[in-house]
C-alpha cells in the first residue's frame, strides 16, 4: 500500500479529471468523484488479477482524494458468515476494494461473492447505488439481475446506473424489475432445495430449469445465477428493509 501511495502521488493521480475511466465517470455524473462525505461508502469490485486489482487501487485513490488511509482492500465474502463480517468493516467515509475470488476463471465463485457483497450493502439499510461499469463485462448481467432482487426488497432506496461512452447525457438510471412478495421467499425456498440436491418442487417453482439451476448426471445443482440469487437472499431468510411496504 505504501508503494501504491508513492506511485499515485508521483503521478498526481488524485488531480486527474473525473472522466478518466468508466468507474469514476458514473460517480462524477452522480455528483461523487471525490469521497468528501464521512457518511458515504464506496465499494469497488475487482477481478482476481493483477491488472484488475491495480486498476481498482488507482480508482480508489482518486475517489479518496489521495488519502490512502481511507482505502481498504478485502477479499470477497464466500459465505454468509463472511458476508456478515464484511458488513462490519465497510466503514463510512472509506473506499473498499473487494477482490472477487476466481474471476474471470471461476464464475460461480465470483458471482456468489458479488451476491454476498450486495446483500451486505443492502443490510446496511442505506441508499444503495449500483454502478454497472468496466471490468470483466461477463459479470454485468449477473450483477444487474441480483440488483433487481435487492430492488424488490428495497425499491425506494436501490438503483442502478450506467454512463454511455460520450458522457453527454449524464448518468442513466436503469429501470429495474420489481418482484412482489412472496416471490423472493419462494425463490429462496427453491434455491435452498436445489442447493441440497433436491429437485425443484412443483408447487413452489418460480423458475424453469436452466435459469437458476441445472440438472446433470449427478443430479440438481445451482448455476452461477442461482448461487448469486441465494447469496443476495441469504440462506437464513430475507431480511433487511422493504421500503416499498412502508
Amino acid at each position: 500500500m505504501a508503494m501504491c501511495d508513492r506511485a499515485a502521488r508521483d503521478a498526481k493521480l488524485h488531480d486527474w479529471p473525473a472522466e478518466i475511466c468508466a468507474e469514476t465517470s458514473t460517480l462524477s455524473q452522480r455528483g461523487l468523484v471525490r469521497l468528501t462525505s464521512r457518511d458515504q461508502r464506496v465499494i469497488l469490485l475487482a477481478s482476481d488479477t493483477r491488472k484488475g486489482i491495480s486498476a481498482a487501487f488507482c480508482v480508489a485513490y482518486m475517489i479518496a482524494a489521495g488519502d490512502g488511509k481511507r482505502i481498504r482492500y478485502l477479499s470477497g465474502p464466500t459465505s454468509e458468515i463472511e458476508a456478515s463480517e464484511f458488513r462490519g468493516v465497510i466503514h463510512p467515509g472509506t473506499v473498499t476494494i473487494v477482490r472477487l475470488p476466481g474471476l474471470p476463471h471461476d464464475l460461480d465463485q465470483a458471482v456468489g461473492a458479488i451476491g454476498h457483497v450486495l446483500r451486505a450493502a443492502h443490510l446496511l439499510n442505506e441508499p444503495l447505488e449500483v454502478h454497472l461499469t468496466g471490468g470483466f463485462k461477463v459479470t454485468l448481467l449477473h450483477t444487474l439481475a441480483m440488483t433487481e432482487i435487492v430492488h424488490s426488497m428495497a425499491p425506494k432506496t436501490t438503483s442502478a446506473w450506467y454512463t454511455f461512452e460520450d458522457h453527454n447525457g449524464g448518468a442513466t438510471r436503469i429501470n429495474l424489475r420489481h418482484f412482489p412478495e412472496p416471490f423472493p421467499k419462494l425463490m429462496r425456498a427453491e434455491l435452498l432445495r436445489v442447493k441440497k440436491g433436491h429437485p425443484p418442487s412443483n408447487d413452489l417453482n418460480p423458475f424453469h430449469t436452466g435459469v437458476a439451476w441445472e440438472q446433470d448426471s449427478s443430479g440438481w445443482r445451482l448455476n452461477d445465477f442461482g448461487r448469486g440469487y441465494l447469496a443476495v437472499l441469504g440462506e437464513e431468510g430475507v431480511s433487511g428493509n422493504n421500503d416499498g411496504a412502508r
